[in-house]
């Protein structure tokens, strides 16, 4: 119970009383009053200080290491080089619907999450004419945000992307970030608009993801020489 307040000088601020109670000590501490706070406050420390000194002085215990274990960790996770990762699919009118279904299902297969982008907010209408199922718009969901991006474009889907700077920087910063880019063939202007230079982690996809799967588990810092200085 706080100390009845006619036993504080008028003003004095009164607060209920603690009850503390410390690892390794005995007992508590009661306090009642602003400045009993203060007064204990460096005793309370020094407690607290003590308690870290006995749990110093005990023998630290020794690791165990499991060996097969941890290995057999590293060999699950190596497994699938997607697994765990989001990759961006970027997708337009007349894109054509078995490419895209079936490049969506072999990457989710292998543990990853496919993000759809569609470059109007209203979505996109595949080749079978069906409204596609998406995550987010253009403008809104770069590049940055994945680990690797595919385009699966039509070509009138194309050429309306290359007067989008959202698109083009899409690709860009895919390309300065290292990441590897999986297209097709429909993509191949907004490739060059945005200033990709070939390499070996632009992929075609349109036999199939399982090249870009390979890749697509890291950054390809091959191509960093063609993409800023490297000392």
């Amino acid at each position: 119970l706080s100390v009845p307040a006619r036993d504080h000088p008028p003003g004095y601020l009164t607060l209920p009383s603690v009850f503390v109670e410390l690892p390794g000590c005995r007992g508590f501490a009661r306090r009642t009053g602003y400045r009993g706070l203060l007064r204990e406050r460096s005793a309370l420390g020094e407690s607290f200080r003590a308690a870290d000194r006995g749990r110093s002085a005990q023998a630290p215990a020794k690791a165990s290491h499991d060996l097969a274990a941890v290995r057999h960790v590293f060999i699950a996770a190596a497994r699938s080089a997607l697994n765990g990762r989001v990759v961006g699919m970027l997708l337009t009118d007349g894109a054509n619907s078995e490419l895209v279904k079936s490049n969506k299902s072999a990457i989710e297969n292998e543990g990853a999450t496919v993000k759809i982008i569609a470059p109007k907010i209203g979505g996109v209408s595949l080749s079978d004419k069906i409204k596609f199922e998406f995550d987010g718009q253009l403008a809104v969901m770069p590049s940055v945000l994945f680990d690797a991006v595919v385009l699966v474009l039509s070509d009138k889907g194309c050429q309306d992307l290359m007067k989008d700077s959202a698109a083009i920087d899409f690709v860009s910063h895919a390309f300065v970030h290292l990441k590897v880019i999986g297209m097709t063939a429909a993509a191949q202007p907004l490739l060059d608009k945005a200033g990709v230079i070939a390499d070996g982690s632009i992929i075609d996809i349109s036999q199939g993801v399982s090249d870009f799967i390979k890749s697509a588990a890291s950054q390809q810092w091959d191509r960093e020489p063609k993409v800023r200085p490297v000392p």
